[in-house]
């Protein structure tokens, strides 16, 4: 969402756990670190921990679309911890926050946001499912592939910018999302098969319509099992998913689905998966090598704009319609089927 922030009242290091903060992704004790060290060599130690409340818990953005009950809570724990194990006085506006999310109910929030700053844009703002599975879809959460793809996608920007793109498995947008604001295709299509998923979808569109410019930016029902009845005023240029490769049952469906799509000889589709189980990831891969589709792997880009996991792995394969024409190459085995890496442009 649009959300203008008092940035220059922050400095750096409270900037970056403010970042952290409000994607709930994982501090390390480096960040711990970075945070204490501004604490204590401020004048004032105590004013300077109510400026770190100030840009994450008491954040209006927060109070008016708080992230996990629970992650608050456990981050404000952690920094009355690393205070006082450095011997460092507790401000009571810290512990008075403390308490009040120690008094919150404890029933299990349906949803809860998560907060993605894009430098120059504002925040991408997501409500996501607080539970796992939620009406037998895991699709209501942002997985670790998502934000890898949209990390890679934002690194390669120009070879999106201007272009019709598809996504497949869409879940509650972020990818999506984060393309539109910051790579500026022509438009961009989210599909997903499940009702409660589109219907989070378009809420978390709702919320973000202000940050689209220039960008058509729409959602789509799209079951793969009937893909090839799915028509598109416009050709696609580029097809994107993530976190789609994890059960072998839908595979025939989602590989069928990607010939649909890159029957046009000049699309391609990036996939992101992570690689939880290796045989499972290798019997996709001989798929779409049974099914004709030219597959290369591409280098998973290091976090940046987003903070998420490599562990376990997050490949990322970049397949068209046909056998790309090879330069430079280097085979890689991935069990029986043989990943081809090329140094050419993708599009």
């Amino acid at each position: 969402m649009l959300f203008e922030l008092p940035n220059n009242e922050f400095v750096p290091d409270v900037l970056a756990i403010q970042k952290v903060f409000f994607s709930c992704s994982v501090l390390t004790s480096r960040d711990w670190e970075e945070v204490i060290k501004f604490i204590r060599e401020d004048e004032d130690p105590l004013i300077a921990q109510n400026k770190v409340l100030e840009a994450t818990v008491s954040h209006p953005l927060n109070q008016l679309h708080p992230v996990k009950e629970e992650y608050q809570r456990l981050f404000l724990k952690k920094l009355i911890s690393q205070l006082e194990a450095c011997g460092e006085e507790v401000s009571n506006e810290v512990y008075k926050n403390y308490i009040e999310k120690l008094n919150t109910t404890s029933e299990l929030q349906e949803h809860h946001h998560r907060h993605f700053r894009i430098e120059g844009k504002g925040f991408i703002t997501l409500q996501e499912s607080t539970r796992f599975v939620t009406g037998g879809t895991t699709g209501l959460q942002t997985w670790e592939g998502g934000l890898a793809l949209a990390e890679w996608c934002i690194q390669h920007s120009s070879e999106i910018t201007g272009k019709r793109v598809l996504e497949l498995g869409c879940g509650v947008g972020l990818t999506g999302l984060a393309v539109a604001v910051t790579c500026r295709p022509l438009s961009y299509t989210l599909t997903d098969c499940h009702p409660s998923v589109l219907s989070a979808l378009k809420h978390n569109l709702r919320l973000n319509q202000p940050l689209f410019t220039g960008t058509e930016v729409t959602s789509q029902l799209l079951d793969w099992e009937d893909s090839e009845r799915h028509h598109l005023s416009n050709p696609v240029d580029i097809v994107l998913a993530a976190d789609v490769v994890y059960d072998e049952r839908l595979f025939p469906a989602l590989v069928n689905t990607l010939r649909h799509f890159l029957s046009n000889k000049s699309t391609r589709a990036i996939l992101a998966c992570t690689e939880r189980n290796p045989s499972t990831l290798a019997t996709f891969l001989q798929h779409l090598e049974e099914n004709h589709l030219g597959v290369e792997e591409l280098v998973c880009p290091a976090p940046a704009v987003f903070r998420y996991s490599t562990s376990p792995p997050i490949r990322l394969f970049c397949c068209s319609g046909r056998t790309p024409e090879l330069g430079r190459q280097d085979v890689k085995h991935s069990g029986e089927f043989r990943v081809l890496f090329c140094r050419m442009s993708l599009f």
